[in-house]
C-alpha cells in the first residue's frame, strides 16, 4: 500500500535527523562507559587494600569453579558481607523473610506431628509460585560475591526434607501422592536454557554449557537461534559421554569449519551474488501493486523523482551472500551427527531441542521447531536455516524424512525458504514458556549488537566493589544517564519502525532485531574484548576455543548458586514424581501380568498419571515409522495440542510411544554449597 507524497518526501530527512541523534547518543554512551570504568579503577586501586585487589583479580581470572568459590568466599569475609547473609531482616524489602520463617516453623511442626495431609497443603501453597516469597529475586544474589541469605538456604533444605517425607510415606495413598507431585511440578514449572545468536561469539555458549553440565544444572529444555541453534543441537543429539568427548573440550574447534574460506573469496562471492540475483516474482508483483495504488495520487514529475531515488538507493535491497551453502551443510551434518531428526534426538538423549526460524517472507511470524511440532524434520537443515542471516547465507529450505518411505524431502510450508531465527525470535521466551511450561528462563546472550549494552552490573554474584551491591555503576548519576541513553536509543529505533521509515536493509526488519527481548530471568553475558568482535565470522582454532570456553564458564559461575536454588526444587519434584509413577507402573504390570511397554492405556484421567510426555516418546525405528498414519513433517502448537488430547500424550501416537531409558550422568560434578563459611561442609 502506498504511503503518499508526504511520507515519501519526509522519509529521508527524518531518517537523517534521527540517524544523527542516534550517532551522538552512541558516542555519549561510549564516553560514559569509559568514565565509569576509569572511576571504578581509581576506586579499586586507591580505596581498597592490596589483599582485596588480589582476590578480585583471582575472582575474575579463575580457571576452575573451586578457585572462583574460594576467592568469592574470602572476599565476602574480608568485606564483611557474611553479616548480610546471616541477618534475615537486612534488606527485607527484597523478599518476605517473615513468611519464610512462618513456612519453616509450619513445615517442621507438621512433619514432626506426621500430619501429612496438612504438610501437602502447605507445600502446595509454596509451589503455587515459581518464586515463593521472592527467594529467587536478583537483588538477593548481587549483595555478595557468593551465595545469599542463610535463611533462604535453611528454607530450601526444610522444603526438600518435607518432599522426601511425602514421597516415602505409606500413610498416604500412592495415587494421591502422585497427584500432589504432578500438580506441584506443573505449578512450579521447569527451567529452560535459551542461547542467542551471535556468529562466532556464539562459541561462548560452549563454556556456558560446560559450566552448567559439570554442575549438574544443564536444563532438559534448550532453545536457540542461529549460533544458539547450532550449540543447542550439538548438545541435543549427544549423550553425556559424547558431549564430554566432542564439545566440552578445546578440541571441539575441529567441528566448526564453515568459515574457513579466505576473506577475499567471501567478499567476491557477495559482490557476485548481489548483482546476479534477480528479484523474485512476489517482489516484482508487490512493486507493481504499489505503483498501481499510488498512480492516481502522484504527479508525473514526482514519479520520475521517485524512480531516480529508488535507483540510487537500490543497493540497500541487494541480497547477496558470502558463504557457500554446501560447505555449511557439510559442517552442520557433522555437528548434528548426520540426518538425525528431532524425534530421534529426543529418544536418544531425552533433551528437548528448540530451533527458532523466520520464514523468508517478511510478514510471516517466527516458527519454533522441536520434537513435538516437527518430529521428522532433519535437525541439520533446521540449524542451517536458522543461521541464514541476510548477507551471510541465502534463505534455504528445510528437510524432513518421510516416516513411511525413509525418503528425505524438502518441507514446503510457510513458504519454501527460511531465514535466521534471530531476525524475529532470537530469545523466544514466550514460545518456550508456553510450549514447555518453562517458568524459569536462563539466557546466554552473545549477540554483537547487544553485548556492549549489558554494562550496568551489580548482578548475580557480582557485587560492586564500591557500592556494596547497590547495582549502580559509577554512582546514581552515571547509572541514570546510562539507562537514559539506552532507553532513548530504543525509543528512536521503535519510532522509525512504527512509522515505517526504517530501511529494510538486506531484507531484514532491523527494528525488530534491535528492540526484541534479549534477557531472561537470569541473563549470562560473557565478557568479550574487541578481538572477539573482529573475528565474528572466523572459525576458532584450539587456542581461541579454549578462550571462548573459559570466558563462558566464568560468566556462569556467579549465577550457579541462584540457578541451583531454583533447580533443586524442580529436580526433587520431577524425581519424586518419576519414582512414584515407576512404582505405580510396576504395580499395574504385576496386577495385569503384562509388560508396561505393551500396555495400552485409554486417554483419560488415569492415563495422565500413567504416561508423561517427558518420559514417553516416539519410537523412531523403521518398524514403528512404517505404522505411523500421520506423515505430516511439521505440526503447529495447536495441532500438537489437539493430537495430545486425542492420543493422551503430546501428539505422539500411542502405537509409537515407548519408555525412554534413564539418562546417564557422566560429567564431572561440581558441588555447589550455598552455606556461609561457618556452615560449609
Amino acid at each position: 500500500m502506498g504511503h503518499g507524497i508526504t511520507h515519501s518526501l519526509l522519509k529521508f530527512p527524518i531518517l537523517l535527523v534521527v540517524g544523527i541523534i542516534l550517532l551522538v547518543e552512541v558516542v555519549l554512551y561510549a564516553l560514559l562507559r569509559i568514565i565509569v570504568s576509569f572511576y571504578e579503577n581509581i576506586v579499586s586501586h586507591y580505596f581498597t587494600c592490596s589483599k582485596n585487589r588480589q582476590l578480585h583479580y583471582e575472582l575474575t581470572h579463575a580457571n576452575t569453579f573451586e578457585e572462583f568459590e574460594n576467592a568469592a568466599r574470602e572476599l565476602d569475609a574480608i568485606e564483611g558481607r557474611n553479616k548480610w547473609k546471616e541477618r534475615p531482616s537486612y534488606g527485607h524489602a527484597d523478599y518476605d523473610y517473615t513468611l519464610i520463617n512462618e513456612w519453616i516453623d509450619t513445615l517442621k511442626h507438621q512433619r514432626n506431628a506426621q500430619d501429612y495431609k496438612s504438610l501437602m497443603r502447605t507445600l502446595q501453597s509454596i509451589f503455587a509460585s515459581d518464586n515463593p516469597a521472592g527467594i529467587n529475586n536478583d537483588s538477593l544474589y548481587n549483595q555478595t560475591h557468593f551465595g545469599t541469605k542463610q535463611l533462604i538456604n535453611d528454607f530450601i533444605a526444610v522444603v526438600l526434607e518435607c518432599l522426601v517425607v511425602i514421597r516415602d510415606t505409606e500413610e498416604i495413598d500412592l495415587t494421591e501422592r502422585l497427584s500432589f507431585f504432578k500438580r506441584a511440578r506443573q505449578s512450579y514449572g521447569r527451567t529452560a536454557l535459551l542461547l542467542s545468536g551471535g556468529a562466532a561469539l556464539g562459541y561462548f555458549h560452549v563454556g556456558v554449557i560446560k559450566a552448567l553440565h559439570h554442575a549438574k544444572l544443564l536444563p532438559q529444555v534448550m532453545a536457540g537461534a542461529s549460533a544458539g541453534a547450532l550449540m543447542s543441537s550439538f548438545v541435543g543429539v549427544r549423550t553425556d559421554e559424547e558431549l564430554e568427548r566432542d564439545l566440552l573440550t578445546p578440541d571441539s574447534y575441529k567441528y566448526f569449519t564453515a568459515c574457513e574460506e579466505p576473506k577475499y573469496v567471501l567478499f567476491w562471492r557477495y559482490i557476485r551474488t548481489s548483482f546476479t540475483t534477480k528479484p523474485s516474482k512476489a517482489q516484482l508483483a508487490a512493486k507493481r501493486r504499489e505503483e498501481e495504488q499510488s498512480e492516481d495520487e502522484e504527479t508525473d514529475c514526482w514519479k520520475k523523482t521517485k524512480d531516480i531515488l529508488y535507483n540510487i538507493t537500490r543497493i540497500r535491497k541487494v541480497q547477496g551472500h558470502m558463504f557457500d551453502v554446501e560447505r555449511w551443510e557439510k559442517a552442520m551434518k557433522a555437528v548434528t551427527m548426520g540426518n538425525t531428526t528431532f524425534a530421534e534426538a529426543y529418544a536418544k538423549t531425552g533433551r528437548i531441542i528448540n530451533v527458532s526460524l523466520t520464514p523468508a517472507h517478511s510478514n510471516s511470524p517466527p516458527v519454533i521447531l522441536n520434537y513435538r511440532t516437527s518430529p521428522d524434520v532433519i535437525i541439520w537443515s533446521a540449524v542451517l536455516a536458522s543461521a541464514a542471516f541476510p548477507g551471510v547465507i541465502q534463505p534455504v529450505s528445510i528437510r524432513w524424512r518421510d516416516p513411511n518411505t525413509g525418503e528425505i524431502k524438502p518441507l514446503l510450508i510457510h513458504g519454501s525458504r527460511w531465514a535466521d531465527g534471530s531476525l524475529k525470535a532470537d530469545i523466544p521466551t514466550k514460545q518456550i514458556a508456553k510450549s514447555w511450561n518453562a517458568h524459569h528462563l536462563i539466557v546466554s546472550q552473545t549477540n554483537p549488537h547487544a553485548l556492549p549494552f549489558f554494562y550496568n552490573t551489580g548482578t548475580t554474584g557480582r557485587s560492586n566493589i564500591h557500592k556494596h551491591g547497590s547495582g549502580l555503576r559509577g554512582g546514581f548519576i552515571m547509572n541514570a544517564l546510562e539507562k537514559l541513553l539506552k532507553s532513548d536509543m530504543k525509543k528512536w529505533i521503535a519510532l522509525l519502525g512504527e512509522l515505517n521509515l526504517l530501511p529494510q536493509f538486506l531484507g531484514a526488519d532491523w527494528r525488530v532485531i534491535f528492540t526484541q527481548p534479549l534477557t531472561g530471568d537470569i541473563t549470562i553475558v560473557p565478557r568479550a574484548n574487541p578481538l572477539h568482535f573482529m573475528r565474528v565470522i572466523t572459525d576458532p582454532n584450539r587456542e581461541r576455543m579454549e578462550d571462548y570456553i573459559i570466558r563462558g564458564e566464568r560468566a556462569v559461575w556467579p549465577s550457579l548458586v541462584r540457578i541451583s536454588n531454583h533447580v533443586r526444587f524442580e529436580k526433587m519434584l520431577s524425581q519424586s514424581y518419576d519414582m512414584l509413577r515407576h512404582i505405580q507402573l510396576q504395580r499395574v504390570e504385576k496386577n495385569m501380568g503384562v509388560s508396561i511397554n505393551n500396555l495400552q492405556v485409554n486417554a483419560g484421567n488415569d492415563a495422565t498419571l500413567l504416561f508423561d510426555s517427558d518420559n514417553y516418546t516416539a519410537d523412531t525405528s523403521s518398524d514403528a515409522s512404517s505404522e505411523r498414519s500421520d506423515a505430516s513433517p511439521i505440526r503447529t502448537l495447536s495441532q500438537a495440542s489437539n493430537t495430545k488430547t486425542a492420543n493422551g500424550s503430546n501428539g505422539v501416537p500411542k502405537s509409537r510411544r515407548t519408555r525412554r531409558p534413564p539418562r546417564k550422568n557422566s560429567g564431572q560434578h561440581v558441588s555447589i554449597s550455598t552455606q556461609t563459611d561457618s556452615h560449609k561442609g
